[in-house]
């Protein structure tokens, strides 16, 4: 069966929703846990500044969660790694009530340049339909990793006779 020009980028699409939503199962701003859940948090999830949990509604407390309307990919290139990299980028995403991408962070901070420079530069095209809490539109964040995997690049052998 022929794959029409809309069928594969919808499929790209469909692929990138479900990860932005499973992204989006872990709550920035969680219900105010125990000490030792407290401790447990901060030592797996990476800490984020306190907007994030004053100024972001909790995923737990929406009625609907923001829902992809436009989203790019980026292309990060294996060449900058030539010897390999297996590393994960986690950016922190805050969907205004107008549906727009505010506020972006990434941990861990070291990350390579470039790659969150592509990254950003995908992010802004993002578009959402934005948090809903009793039916009216409210700030969200979540959290969106990048798991980036990328073997080394083998030299070619030489020809031998």
């Amino acid at each position: 069966m022929p794959v029409s020009n809309f069928s594969r980028p919808a499929a790209i699409g469909a692929i990138t929703l479900a990860t932005l939503v499973l992204g989006a199962c872990t709550t920035v701003a969680p219900d105010k846990p125990s000490n030792t859940e407290s401790a447990q948090a901060t030592e797996s999830q990476p800490s984020w500044p306190e907007w994030t949990r004053t100024e972001c509604v909790p995923m737990s407390q929406l009625d609907q969660q923001p829902q992809m309307r436009r989203q790019t990919s980026p292309i990060i290139q294996s060449s900058w790694f030539p010897k390999g990299l297996h590393t994960t980028v986690t950016f922190l995403l805050e969907v205004t009530p107008q549906g727009e991408l505010g506020r972006v962070l990434w941990k861990p901070a070291k990350t390579d340049p470039r790659i969150v420079k592509t990254i950003q530069n995908s992010l802004t095209r993002w578009k959402f339909k934005p948090g809903m809490r009793q039916g009216q539109p409210v700030t969200t964040c979540f959290e969106q990793p990048y798991e980036l995997i990328f073997p080394p690049i083998n030299e070619p052998m030489a020809n031998t006779p």
